[in-house]
């Protein structure tokens, strides 16, 4: 049933809604091409403006951290902990990173989009710690039908995805500012050029994040999905690319985001200043 709703939306409902987007949605205003960057010179560019590279170097070491606890996830949750029932996991994980975009925006409205980040992020490092403390499911020990570590487990994810997703949210709203404190500082446009790098960070970084854990995890610790029991140093390769490493490169990334240099009142005199351009220019 899956496989023909799979088939059902790539093959009727994405190419529908394609061309009725591309039928309605106006055509907008056309420019001319702006001149491409060399690898070269947008790795100058990265390397020039400090709160990019602060921010950029804090994002890869978060994904990566964030993409190790994904690709081991599902692994940890039914083979490690032999918990059967995942499904109600997911559904609550996903509604609460739903309830956490409002909050976080709220959040950041309040402190700041890097406050927010860095906020968020710190806190996942106890959910992080928590994961790789989780012990394989007890069958005499059970609430409400479910063994201990079912809920243990829900009330960690949960609250890990609440937090976590202001690794989606907050990155392109700090771009943007990064992009405009440039703007004042260079008087040229490189709005294109940062959000860029982040994409291409974005992409890379959880790939990788999870290609390294479940290589090393596998191969390495020897961690097998299909033995029926796991040796003492699979079960430590598992934990430490679940939660150990992860706590540890999210401490890290956000340690780093403390010396990003966009506070919220440098934002304030950034916007002052554009506006300044804006009213000259016009």
């Amino acid at each position: 049933m899956s496989m023909k709703i799979t088939f059902i939306m790539l093959a009727i409902v994405m190419p529908l809604g394609t061309l009725i987007a591309l039928t309605v949605c106006p055509d907008g205003d056309h420019i001319r091409q702006p001149a491409r960057k060399t690898i070269g010179q947008t790795i100058r560019l990265l390397l020039a403006n400090k709160a990019m590279l602060i921010f950029t170097g804090s994002f890869v070491l978060l994904g990566i951290g964030c993409g190790m606890q994904v690709g081991l996830a599902y692994l940890h949750l039914t083979v490690y902990l032999d918990i059967k029932n995942a499904s109600p996991i997911y559904f609550f994980a996903f509604v609460c990173s739903l309830l956490g975009v409002p909050f976080w925006n709220w959040f950041a409205s309040r402190k700041g989009k890097h406050v927010a980040f860095f906020t968020g992020l710190a806190i996942t490092i106890f959910f992080f710690i928590a994961l790789a403390l989780m012990q394989p499911a007890e069958s005499d020990v059970l609430y409400g039908g479910q063994p201990k570590v079912f809920w243990q487990y829900l009330i960690t994810i949960c609250s890990l995805n609440f937090c976590q997703v202001v690794f989606v949210i907050m990155p392109p709203a700090i771009i943007g500012d990064i992009a405009n404190a440039d703007m004042v500082e260079s008087k040229q446009d490189e709005t294109g050029t940062y959000y860029s790098i982040y994409t291409f960070c974005f992409k890379t970084v959880l790939g990788l994040g999870q290609g390294m854990a479940l290589l090393l995890a596998g191969p390495v610790f020897g961690f097998d999905p299909e033995a029926k029991t796991q040796t003492d140093l699979a079960a430590t390769g598992l934990k430490l690319f679940m939660g150990w490493i992860p706590a540890g490169l999210t401490l890290a990334g956000a340690l780093l985001m403390t010396r990003y240099p966009i506070t919220r009142e440098r934002y304030e005199e950034i916007q002052q200043k554009l506006k300044a351009l804006e009213s000259q220019e016009g």
